[in-house]
């Protein structure tokens, strides 16, 4: 996000799917950044297949690898992400915790 300066990097299966923020209000850039980290590891996102093209419904799990990078990857998908060495376990943070 221009704003923070953080870049999201979004695993292809979770590009195209929606957030919703559950507000109509105008935001500023802080709180627009709050509202999407705070929305897309809450509910469940559309996703699509990158091989098969099927729709999916998952959770999407924000990795900050460093301080100004974030990987966002469907929770389904991390054991993939992980053998491909694109992610390590320990970067990992779950919704709800820690």
């Amino acid at each position: 996000m221009e704003m923070s300066g953080t870049k999201y990097l979004t695993a292809v299966e979770a590009v195209g799917g929606t957030v919703d923020f559950g507000s109509t209000n105008t935001l500023n850039g802080a709180q627009w950044i709050a509202a999407f980290e705070r929305a897309i590891t809450n509910q469940a996102v559309l996703c699509s297949g990158f091989t098969d093209h099927r729709t999916f419904t998952d959770e999407l799990v924000l990795i900050r690898e460093k301080p100004k990078l974030v990987k966002v990857v469907p929770r389904t998908k991390l054991a993939k992400y992980q053998m491909a060495g694109m992610i390590k376990v320990e970067q990992v943070q779950y919704p709800g915790r820690p």
